[in-house]
């Protein structure tokens, strides 16, 4: 056990890496297939694009740089030595991770579906709160915003978000003339007018 450490102890220096002067197996391009297995099994390590494993890693665990051709080995899963190598030396760094969708988050995400009336219910709630023109769903720029979110959305017409909104407006007035009803005691509403100096009347 002890001849086999300090043998494995000539090869590399402090940072694993590996002394030019042995014998080194001959680097080969991996597969793509191995290249995806390779990725997959370090969780998308940033170093895997600048160091190109040994075809015996697995037994090895040997990578060599593609820019000044150094081998070092990879002890365990670790690639705190070859990112050293990458940091010191080329001053390569691990961007912030990206923010894009993991495949792997994508196909566990449950699938959407395009719901034509809850698109329309949805539209017709922000043209209220917002106070926006029915109108403003025949409008070019609006319809085009649409079609880049969903190329085959059918987009209401000015009169059926008319409509739309008095079925909401009946359907909301019969929620508050329920609620009033079910109030116990007595209810007093005050109104607060006025007119302004421009004679326009306001109330409250």
């Amino acid at each position: 056990m002890d001849a086999e450490d300090n043998n494995e102890g000539s090869c590399h220096n402090s940072e694993n890496e590996i002394d030019a002067s042995l014998p080194a197996i001959p680097a080969r391009r991996l597969s793509n297939l191995e290249s995806l297995e390779n990725a997959q099994n370090n969780q998308g390590s940033f170093v895997w694009s600048h160091f190109e494993k040994d075809e015996n890693f697995k037994y090895n665990k040997r990578a060599t740089c593609t820019y000044c051709s150094k081998t070092y080995i990879c002890f365990g899963s670790s690639t705190t030595n070859i990112t050293k190598h990458l940091k010191n030396v080329y001053s390569i760094q691990q961007e912030t991770q990206s923010t894009g969708v993991n495949v792997l988050e994508m196909l566990k995400a449950p699938k959407w579906s395009y719901d034509h009336n809850e698109m329309i219910n949805n539209l017709v709630k922000w043209i209220v709160i917002k106070q926006h023109a029915f109108t403003i769903a025949e409008e070019p720029e609006f319809i085009n915003f649409i079609h880049s979110l969903h190329p085959t959305a059918k987009i209401p017409s000015a009169n059926t978000i008319k409509s739309h909104i008095s079925n909401f407006y009946r359907t909301d007035r019969e929620k508050v003339q329920n609620i009033l009803l079910n109030i116990p005691g007595k209810i007093s509403f005050t109104i607060d007018c006025w007119t302004s100096p421009s004679v326009n009347h306001f109330y409250q």
